[in-house]
């Protein structure tokens, strides 16, 4: 099962509905339309419990008229109970949550102390370490006290050979929109996982000053990184050398203005290094480049390798171009 995601939305979020049960038992103001019952259990130990009876009207209700703007939705508090206050912070006991009807619930809390700021200021402290421990790599074969002679051998399903997008797609001017189409798509996915933003020019106008698309916040501000999408096979030919150079020389031209830092080439497949070809190989030749034109900014390719790495990051797009097994596990993996 996939580590819960923990960030500062998630928790304040999962706090002020712990906040809103404590304002309940420490006030005799709330509506006195809402249904909530609670109970000290164990209350004069070092960790109290409370025990409380509620439904999840009552408790969307709360939130309403909290001091925050806004209020929680019901699969909100749904998760923030099962998923974070049961299974995150385990204050709530396993299979504690009852649940009488599709509404009503029963649950006990196992809190830190009776006042409301104390628990505030645990939970936080909480939140961070258990976030630390998530965030720890596993044990890996270095550390392992086990002889890597006595481990099993490796089972279950393995990478298979995936043909390239060039393989795979029809050639020509039709295969390399539809290749500029999904490299759109994935990057686009790619800059939402990692919390950034993904731009992309209209390819019915070609590309702009040398790039098909960018990845940052702002156009031509300072960090941007460009990509420029070249639907070709390796070796490159001499004409599609010529392109690519074509390409990144009109982004050179305009690097003051465009304030890039990095021009990513992608291509349907990996680079060829061939020690026979008497224009060096594809990828001495692209590194010798940045030295050649005198490029202030990095140069990168990524080709066949690093797409398949994204089309398993993106499993829905992944099954519809590769329907390998390793595509399937990462779907299903994504709906757990």
């Amino acid at each position: 099962m996939a580590k819960p995601s923990c960030g500062p939305i998630i928790q304040s979020r999962v706090k002020r509905l712990l906040e809103v049960i404590l304002d309940s038992v420490n006030s005799s103001k709330n509506p006195t339309d809402t249904f909530l019952k609670w109970e000290w259990k164990q209350d004069n130990s070092a960790s109290p419990q409370l025990s409380v009876q509620t439904n999840l009207e009552t408790l969307v209700e709360l939130t309403k008229n909290d001091r925050y703007q806004g209020e929680l939705t019901v699969e909100q508090i749904n998760t923030s109970l099962t998923r974070y206050l049961r299974t995150f912070l385990q204050i709530i006991p396993e299979k504690n949550i009852k649940k009488r009807g599709s509404q009503d619930l029963s649950f006990t809390l196992k809190l830190w102390s009776k006042e409301k700021n104390e628990n505030l200021q645990t939970f936080d402290e909480e939140w961070k370490q258990r976030k630390l421990e998530q965030s720890k790599p596993e044990q890996s074969l270095e550390e392992s006290s086990e002889p890597i002679s006595n481990l099993p051998p490796a089972t279950g399903p393995r990478l298979p050979a995936v043909k390239t997008l060039y393989d795979i797609l029809p050639k020509g001017t039709e295969g390399g929109k539809e290749f500029d189409r999904i490299m759109d798509l994935l990057l686009i996915h790619d800059a939402r996982q990692k919390g950034k933003t993904f731009n992309n020019f209209n390819d019915a106008a070609g590309d702009y000053n040398g790039l098909d698309s960018f990845e940052g916040n702002t156009f031509r501000q300072e960090g941007t990184i460009g990509y420029q999408y070249k639907f070709y096979p390796s070796p490159l030919s001499s004409s599609h050398r010529s392109e690519i150079k074509k390409s990144l020389q009109t982004t050179a031209k305009r690097q003051e203005e465009l304030k890039l830092t990095k021009w990513i080439l992608v291509t349907s497949q990996d680079l060829t290094e061939s020690g026979t070809r008497k224009d060096k190989g594809d990828v001495t030749w692209f590194q010798e480049l940045r030295q050649e034109l005198e490029l202030n900014f990095e140069l990168e390719h990524w080709g066949h390798s690093k797409i398949l790495a994204l089309f398993l990051a993106c499993p829905m797009i992944c099954l519809y171009y590769n329907k390998t097994r390793e595509c399937e596990n990462s779907y299903l993996l994504s709906r757990r």
